[in-house]
């Protein structure tokens, strides 16, 4: 009878367990997404980011990949975090989203104070802990300066050079500084808000962009975009090299001129033999693109590089964490 009442305890144990596990979106809500280029792992390094933010004063340095994914960010940089008794805030979840891209009804948002002057879509940086599952309250009741939430961004006004609506831009404009990049072998100081909007990113980085007689594609804008996320242009976008092993929401970057509104002149056939280029999946599935990737036919009938297939058509990214008993 003993061993009997062991062995049900213990299953009660065991699923009051598994029924404590819980589980978060990765990269945000699919009503009110995380955004920015993760560069954590980028070829070439970008370097921290400096905060000081007088608001709540918080001063530290916060890794490259701030507010990119549903994290605690704040645990491992804000030094108000340090200690055995950090402030409640600390543990709770948030990133960067667009304020104009959430339902304000469902979602906590306010613009940022760590981080004022950067934009995205040319509009000021926002954050949301709600997102990300988490609560909001303790980071605007425990911070050492009142902070108080507040919307600065204005959604009815349309922004000219942040790509086509159904290819837009992605990245945060602001970050300081240069990042020193390679293309095609060659390096240059490139503006460290590479690629977050339609600009000439070229000029004055890329050695052959330099004096009277460059290449015509030296004067074209482009800016990257989310693969998974881009349609309705005439042009396929290219991976990139300067900052590969950047991810957007788990996915390689890409960068795009016909979304800024430019023709592709970099001449090197890659447009011409995209995966795009190929209406239907018989023609799609024996067809290689430029780099010798097959393509591969997605859920939404698009021919597209295969290795961009299970991240597409995969369903949104969930962390799953055990809470505490």
């Amino acid at each position: 009878m003993k061993l009997l009442f062991a062995s049900s305890l213990a299953l009660a144990v065991c699923a009051f367990r598994v029924q404590a596990a819980s589980s978060y979106p990765k990269y945000g809500g699919e009503d009110c997404p995380c955004i920015g280029i993760d560069v954590s792992n980028s070829i070439k390094p970008f370097p921290a980011i400096a905060v000081h933010d007088t608001v709540s004063g918080t001063v530290g340095d916060f890794p490259p990949e701030l507010g990119t994914s549903c994290k605690n960010w704040d645990m491992e940089s804000n030094p108000a975090c340090a200690g055995e008794n950090p402030p409640a805030f600390c543990k709770e979840r948030w990133c960067y989203v667009d304020p104009c891209n959430c339902k304000t009804e469902t979602h906590d948002l306010s613009a940022s104070t760590y981080l004022p002057t950067w934009k995205y879509h040319k509009k000021p940086l926002h954050f949301s802990y709600s997102t990300c599952g988490a609560t909001a309250d303790p980071w605007f009741e425990e911070t050492p300066a009142p902070v108080v939430r507040h919307v600065s961004a204005k959604c009815d006004q349309v922004e000219a050079g942040v790509g086509s609506p159904t290819c837009p831009c992605v990245g945060f404009a602001g970050r300081p500084g240069h990042v020193n990049l390679i293309y095609g072998g060659k390096g240059g100081p490139y503006k460290a808000e590479i690629g977050s909007s339609c600009g000439l990113w070229e000029a004055g980085a890329y050695p052959a962009c330099f004096g009277s007689d460059v290449p015509e594609w030296c004067h074209q804008t482009w800016c990257y975009v989310d693969i998974c996320n881009c349609k309705g242009i005439g042009a396929a976008p290219r991976p990139t090299q300067k900052i590969a092993g950047s991810h957007i929401q788990g996915r390689p970057m890409y960068f795009s001129f016909e979304t800024c509104g430019n023709p592709y002149l970099l001449g090197d056939g890659w447009v011409e033999q995209s995966c795009w280029t190929k209406t239907s999946r018989t023609e799609c599935e024996a067809h290689s693109n430029l780099i010798g990737q097959q393509c591969g036919w997605s859920k939404k009938n698009e021919c597209i590089d295969s290795n961009l297939l299970p991240l597409c058509d995969a369903p949104p990214a969930m962390v799953v964490v055990k809470d505490e008993l």
